[in-house]
């Protein structure tokens, strides 16, 4: 890697500039830089220019990802990182937040050297997210995705649809493009049968947190959560989300939801 610098894709930063001007939420924004990232990383180390991506590019792609290879790649960028930043090998199990010093700014790293101030400050805040989970030396980037083999369809069909919507960008700011949007397919997927619990499960659920937590505040806590989830219909990310103020006594709640849109649920 050149420079220090994570790869990234050409006008990528306006890409992700314009959803914050567009009002996209910050979940949404942070979920493109982290899929257009990946994408960047795959094409870096197969040599591709982005200019000469083809159909056979994103076909490899999903079987890149559906592989796990993604999580190979990034634990060598950081190490290259690591490497190149002159930042000593953790050969402990300290905290991942003490595995760069304070002053290591990933962020920085992957930002324009010439930009107005907000659109810097930003960026910087925006890839120290998508790169601020390297990991300790030497240990996997992260746990939990090692334990399967690779992503399933729908994360896929999620990561394919973010280069769809960044290659629809590039036409609308007549930029060049290497292939149409439409040239990414999506990968068939299963079709799931819904599945209801039943009364027993949901009950058993709810109660579980008195069951299998020792704090009491915390498992008074999360069983009102859990009771409110079933409740209100209200997604998890809501619940998460939502300030007392957002309730009132007649059990009425406003909610800010997916694209920042205001919402009211009622609890039954």
């Amino acid at each position: 890697m050149k420079d220090k610098v994570f790869p990234k894709l050409p006008d990528q930063d306006d890409f992700l500039m314009d959803l914050q001007n567009s009002n996209y939420s910050p979940l949404t924004i942070h979920n493109y830089a982290r899929d257009l990232c990946i994408f960047a990383v795959f094409l870096n180390f197969r040599g591709v220019e982005f200019k000469d991506v083809s159909k056979k590019d994103i076909s490899m792609y999903k079987g890149y990802l559906k592989a796990g290879e993604h999580l190979k790649d990034l634990d060598r960028i950081r190490k290259e990182f690591v490497k190149n930043a002159g930042i000593q090998a953790i050969s402990g199990a300290k905290a991942a937040s003490d595995d760069l010093s304070d002053d290591t700014d990933m962020g920085a790293m992957n930002t324009p050297s010439k930009a107005p101030v907000f659109e810097v400050s930003f960026l910087e805040s925006l890839y120290n997210r998508v790169y601020g989970s390297l990991g300790i030396f030497e240990r996997p980037m992260n746990t939990n995705a090692r334990k399967k083999s690779g992503l399933d369809v729908n994360s896929i069909n999620r990561m394919l649809s973010s280069v769809r919507s960044y290659l629809k960008f590039r036409v609308k700011w007549d930029l060049e493009i290497p292939l149409p949007a439409d040239a990414v397919d999506m990968m068939k997927g299963e079709k799931r049968v819904k599945k209801v619990a039943s009364l027993q499960d949901l009950t058993a659920l709810i109660e579980s947190p008195l069951e299998f937590e020792s704090d009491e505040r915390v498992a008074i806590r999360n069983r009102c959560m859990l009771e409110m989830l079933f409740a209100s219909g209200m997604r998890i990310s809501e619940l998460i989300n939502l300030d007392l103020e957002n309730i009132n006594v007649e059990g009425k709640m406003y909610i800010i939801g997916k694209g920042k849109k205001e919402r009211s649920v009622y609890l039954t």
